[in-house]
């Protein structure tokens, strides 16, 4: 008997192997083959070695040695994977801190491993995970002092791995080079390793199929290839198995039942297949191997089964084995060197057709849980069928039945542990989590599973302290969904939350759950449809009750009166128009009652069934995958027990449709209404999606998590950028100080700067200059605008001039164009109602107009914050339009020859010492008005009688009449919303007059007028193509005429006073610019001048001569000149 069920192999394994002398060995036999393909750039096992290698020196600095826990807290990568080498070098043990998980559960992790460090990248900086622990920042080191490596035995830990727990916290599992060893060895029949083959790295790192994926390819020489941090399988698998000839590839059965339901021609290049981590499906094993009539003699697919304590996998089949008739997938034999028993409660062998507990034995039984003893000695027992001393076997708690031929069959589990597509889960855990919640009295937690349709959800029943409602949307349960999203990874949140008044109990006391697991939730208990309201208003009293919560219905319900205000008043005017209803903000103001509010209201057309033919054709593929329901267009696809997996199915089906369905659009609206709008996006929406596509597929791979969307830099800001940085100086910066009439609140403030920067992509942005194949503007996901707050009331005239002059200065240090944001702000309260504002940005991410937008929005939404009303701001549009119509202006052949043509060769000679002085003059009002009225008579604007005045009187301060000058215009996108876009929208291009045939005023600025309109059409093709294609700079002065409306309403709406302190600095030689926004009161004129180059005094004197030819404009204009 015993040696029927006494399932197992050997073969001997040298008893020194650990895993990164394996890899050693790969290295010293070819160090020059593909080690790494991550993202479509290629590492050698001899550079992941190098790198590996400096950094276990580092972390030899740093303390590290034997047994001590190293945390990974780097997404997918090849960083991710050199630091858990480096980690294994120096005999510690790595744990993976996946950065999408809960920061609750990363600080927990941390703390009971007792990690001693956190390896990571400098992009995590500020994150609170590590804020308490010894960190390095593997991207940050240079070159380190080589050391001995010490020697690493093979029962050392390789890595611990964290399990859902029974007591509601989460247990590590540690596991030792020997158990990884085996589970990759060339010896193993399971699957064959060897260094021809491709791995596809794709399980998460916390997961133990990722051990698999790593060491397996690692230890023998093979290639891995790792997935990109924010995979999609679905869409990606196809392309990426086939472009990387990925030759072994494990997958859980929840995601192999789905490729193949929707993708099945995805896994025909892949020769080893395994499929393990649940149950699999018969019917779909068996339509996968119809695919396969003649398969290749090394194809191979295996059903494998493991538990992390069990280091992976233990056992497998060979689905190509399978019976017809069969209803199971059995689990197979063990691989080499593993055992596994089937036993009864008194440890003894089970006969075949009896059920027993799974237990495993040999080398795959892990070391034990972390710093748990008791539980360690509770699960993992003396192994009593073991020749070898003090042998230990797992109790897995998982219940099979022996076949008569041997075989194991799983049955299902002795306790409340589940698999979720794939992943273990212990209910206990989930429970725990939710009755964490105050207003929570008890929870039972269920695993709902369809098995027609292979879906798996988990369910939480609950019951408050609170009176029982039925409604749906309680703050009770959105506190439960937020405290379960807090604590678990997402694998383990409930798809649905029901409450009850009581839980159903068994007749010994204990929750029911085999009832539970049949509950399907009972209907509303009332309808909102009464015979008081019309159609329209019972329309509008669900909207308020999902904003609102519960009411008593009735035509006289008030809005405000039941809890309603300006902002909930915004959501229930968003709700409204997803219903086709035109509700205002004016309307709900003037009429807050329910009737009074929906007389002039009119319901949109519908079909008989109140749904629109993509709404219908989409709720059909809802109910093909969900099962049925009441098909309304509120119909919501996660209430309805949808989940991440089931979105998969439903984008798939849809595509076969017709209807192309993005995933991001079924999360951010998931009802039927809201799904079926984003099939019609406007082309903002479309060009805002597609940001992305300005860059190619390997930089798309290489973008790191934390990154919103990205998009090459404009060549403007990459001359800032260098220029800057090579200078040394700080140049193209701006500091700008203000006076503000507010009072300061500290909090307010910061709220709303931190508003104004999730508003605003270009104030989340960073530069990657080596990363990618081009330098990269990089928008990060959360806005953080540091903010320095101060109290100056109690210093003097003196103090206060003294301290600000301070502030301004260090304000003006230079930005490192690498780290985020590149803006600063600063704030101080000058007495009750007035506070001074300063803030510098580098030029790059802000032009003027976009700095007055800013400073405009950022005001007005603190007024309205200070107030406690809301002010409705309209919708930029994407930075990345100017980005793609710079790049089709730089293959536009006709603006070369334009502008080869128009121009001589350019200038030269650069001066490296400079000297930049500033000069201001103001044009009086009277001055204005006369231009104004030139204007009119002569159809002139007054920008190009400006540039007119600039052109003359430069060309005789710098005695040249004949030079060319640079004019700044605008290219920002003409559409809707572009005025109100922040970035760098700016050009320089060239424009030269001929001042022989300037007789009068008049003429010489229509013919400004004419030369601008003439290079119009070329004005995005950027100034440093101009100069590659003369061969210089060719100007060296540059005009600039602002008309900023922004300030203008500043001043009006008595936000700001006149006075302010603007400070930039530049590079160009000469710069003038013309500034209209004194409210009326003239135009400003700034002359910035290199006077080490044309002389002291040379800006003045150009700021008053100019001052005195625009005179000459406006009231001698048929003067020769």
């Amino acid at each position: 008997m015993k040696e029927r069920i006494v399932l197992h192999e050997r073969i001997v394994l040298h008893e020194r192997i650990v895993l990164h002398e394996q890899f050693d060995a790969m290295v010293e036999n070819a160090p020059h083959k593909i080690a790494i393909s991550a993202h479509h750039v290629e590492m050698t096992y001899q550079n992941v070695q190098d790198r590996a290698t400096q950094l276990a020196y580092r972390l030899m600095e740093s303390g590290i040695g034997a047994e001590d826990v190293v945390g990974i807290y780097i997404e997918r990568s090849s960083d991710m994977i050199i630091a858990m080498l480096a980690a294994l070098k120096v005999g510690a043990a790595y744990l993976a801190l996946p950065p999408d998980y809960p920061t609750e559960r990363l600080r927990y992790m941390i703390t009971d491993s007792r990690a001693r460090l956190v390896l990571t990248r400098t992009m995590m900086k500020d994150s609170t995970v590590i804020e308490n622990v010894a960190t390095v920042y593997i991207d940050e080191i240079q070159s380190v002092v080589p050391k001995i490596l010490p020697q690493v035995t093979s029962q050392q830990l390789a890595y611990v791995i964290y399990t859902s727990g029974s007591t509601g916290r989460p247990k590590g599992v540690g596991v030792t080079h020997h158990s990884v060893a085996n589970l990759v060895s060339q010896k193993q029949q399971y699957v064959h390793f060897g260094p021809n083959e491709k791995i596809l790295q794709l399980a998460p790192a916390a997961f133990d199929a990722s051990a698999f994926e790593i060491w397996g390819a690692l230890t023998n020489g093979a290639v891995l290839v790792l997935a990109s941090p924010s995979y999609q399988a679905i869409d990606e698998l196809p392309k990426c198995l086939v472009e990387h000839g990925i030759t072994i590839l494990l997958l859980t059965p929840a995601l192999f039942h789905v490729l193949v339901d929707y993708r099945e021609e995805a896994l025909d290049s892949v020769p080893q297949l395994l499929v393990g981590g649940d149950a699999m499906s018969v019917t779909h094993a068996f339509k996968y191997l119809s695919r396969k009539q003649k398969p290749d003699k090394y194809f191979l697919f295996n059903n494998v089964y493991g538990p992390t304590e069990g280091t992976t996998l233990v056992s497998s089949y060979s689905m190509s084995s399978l019976s017809i008739d069969a209803i199971k997938s059995p689990l197979g034999k063990p691989i080499v060197n593993a055992e596994m028993y089937l036993l009864d409660e008194m440890l003894r062998p089970v006969r075949p057709g009896e059920r027993g507990e799974i237990h495993i034995g040999g080398q795959s039984v892990a070391r034990g849980y972390l710093y748990q003893p008791g539980l360690t000695s509770l699960r993992f027992l003396p192994d009593p069928f073991s020749t070898q001393p003090g042998a230990r076997m797992f109790a897995t708690g998982d219940e099979g039945v022996l076949s008569n031929d041997g075989l194991i069959e799983f049955v299902g589990r002795l306790d409340d542990q589940v698999k979720v597509r794939g992943h273990r889960v212990e209910l206990a855990e989930v429970e725990h989590a939710i009755k964490s919640c105050q207003d929570v009295s008890a929870v039972c937690v269920v695993l709902n599973i369809d098995s027609d349709r292979h879906v798996e959800q988990l369910v939480a029943h609950y019951t408050t302290h609170t009176d029982h409602t039925t409604h749906k949307s309680t703050d009770v349960e959105q506190a439960i969904i937020t405290r379960v999203q807090t604590l678990l990874p997402s694998y383990m949140w409930p798809s649905q939350f029901i409450q009850h008044e009581q839980l159903p109990l068994t007749s010994s006391g204990k929750v029911d759950r085999r009832f539970l697991m049949g509950w399907k939730e009972a209907e509303r208990l009332e309808e909102v449809v009464s015979s008081e309201l019309s159609v329209t208003e019972a329309l509008v009293a669900e909207i308020w009750q999902q904003i609102l919560g519960p009411f008593d219905v009735v035509p006289d319900a008030d809005f405000f009166a039941l809890g309603g205000d300006s902002l909930l008043a915004i959501q229930v005017i968003a709700e409204a128009e997803k219903r086709g209803l035109n509700l205002t903000l004016s309307t709900l103001f003037r009429t807050s009652t329910l009737r009074e509010m929906c007389k002039d209201l009119v319901l949109p057309e519908q079909t008989d069934n109140g749904l629109t033919e993509d709404e219908a054709l989409l709720a059909k593929i809802w109910q093909q995958v969900l099962g049925p329901f009441d098909a309304v267009p509120e119909a919501d696809f996660f209430s309805l027990g949808g989940d991440s997996i089931l979105a998969i199915q439903v984008i798939a089906e849809a595509e076969k449709q017709g209807l192309m369905i993005e995933l991001g659009t079924l999360f951010r609206n998931p009802t039927l209404c809201g799904v079926c709008r984003g099939l019609a996006q406007t082309e903002e929406a479309l060009s805002q999606q597609n940001e992305n596509s300005l860059i190619n597929e390997t930089d798309k791979q290489r973008l790191p998590v934390n990154i919103e969307t990205a998009y090459p830099a404009t060549r403007l800001q990459l001359g800032m950028l260098f220029e800057g940085l090579y200078s040394g100086k700080a140049i193209y910066l701006d500091v700008i100080a203000r006076d503000v009439n507010l009072p300061l609140d500290e909090k307010i403030f910061h709220d709303t700067l931190q508003a104004i920067a999730k508003r605003h992509p270009v104030l989340r942005t960073r530069f990657d200059l080596a990363s990618f194949s081009e330098v990269m503007q990089l928008v990060e996901s959360l806005p953080s605008l540091p903010l320095i707050v101060e109290n100056y009331t109690n210093l003097d005239d003196e103090q206060l001039a003294a301290r600000h002059e301070k502030v301004m200065v260090e304000l003006s240090r230079p930005f490192d164009p690498e780290e985020a944001p590149l803006m600063r702000v600063h704030a101080a309260t000058l007495n009750e109602g007035q506070f001074r504002l300063a803030y510098a940005f580098h030029h790059a991410i802000l032009d003027g107009w976009s700095e007055s937008v800013f400073i405009l929005e950022l005001l007005r939404l603190y007024q309205s914050n200070l107030a406690g009303e809301s002010v409705l701001l309209e919708q930029p549009a994407p930075l990345s339009e100017f980005v793609k119509l710079e790049r089709e202006a730089l293959s536009n052949d006709k603006a070369k020859q334009f502008f080869s043509q128009y121009l001589a060769k350019g200038k030269t000679d650069r001066y490296q010492d400079t000297d930049y002085r500033k000069a201001v003059s103001v044009l009086p009002e009277r001055t204005v008005k006369q231009l104004l009225k030139n204007v009119s008579d002569w159809g002139i604007p007054l920008k190009s009688m400006f540039f007119a005045s600039f052109y003359l009187t430069t060309a005789h301060q710098l005695q040249d009449i004949g030079f060319v000058a640079g004019m700044s215009v605008n290219g920002r996108p003409e559409r809707e919303g572009a005025d109100l876009t922040l970035g760098l929208f700016l050009n320089h291009i060239p424009i030269k007059l001929n001042l022989d045939f300037a007789n009068n005023w008049q003429v010489l600025a229509r013919q400004a007028f004419d030369a601008e309109k003439e290079i119009l059409p070329f004005r995005r093709f950027p100034y440093s193509e101009i100069q590659t294609l003369l061969g210089g700079p060719p100007f060296e002065a540059t005009f600039s005429y602002v008309h900023f409306h922004s300030r203008n309403e500043l001043l009006e709406r008595g936000l700001v006073n006149t006075n302010e302190d603007v400070r930039d600095h530049t590079s160009l030689p000469i710069r003038v610019e013309l500034i209209n926004d004194l409210k009326g009161e003239g135009i400003l004129i700034n002359v910035t001048a290199d006077e080490r180059r044309y002389g002291t005094g040379f800006a003045l004197a150009l700021a008053e001569r100019l001052s005195e030819k625009i005179e000459d404009m406006a009231f001698l204009s048929g003067q020769i000149i």
